[in-house]
């Protein structure tokens, strides 16, 4: 019997909700990863992945959240955490935070910093030092 896992990507909100549904197991993993990184190469400060509709078909392929957690580590303030999960403990050797419900993953977010400036540059030579600087 093969398995199927789907994914919806909210963006109506201050951060990406991922929805997953379906099965998790070693066949489904892969894209389960490729779907998250994808995310947040996007949205690289914070996504939030809602995990009540995805049934654990094999324990071991949890580790691909593991993983995505480590590869983002690194990444500046990229903040992962999934929500709406039935049974915690299934979930907590991913080293995500877990939520009750998507809203109080939110909550814990907070809100998005704006990291964004803006300069009008005229175009000449040292604009982009200047841009930098």
């Amino acid at each position: 019997m093969s398995s199927e896992v789907r994914h919806l990507v909210d963006g109506g909100r201050a951060f990406p909700l991922v929805r997953l549904t379906g099965v998790l197991d070693v066949t489904t993993a892969p894209e389960i990863r490729s779907v998250l990184l994808d995310v947040l190469a996007g949205q690289p400060e914070a996504v939030v992945v809602d995990v009540g509709d995805l049934r654990i078909g094999d324990p071991a392929a949890v580790a691909v959240l593991r993983e995505v957690y480590r590869e983002t580590a690194d990444w500046p303030a990229a903040r992962l955490t999934l929500c709406n999960a039935a049974d915690v403990t299934e979930w907590q050797g991913t080293g995500w935070p877990v939520a009750a419900d998507c809203d109080g993953a939110f909550a814990q977010l907070g809100l998005p910093a704006d990291h964004r400036l803006s300069v009008d540059l005229e175009p000449q030579v040292g604009a982009a030092r200047r841009s930098r600087s």
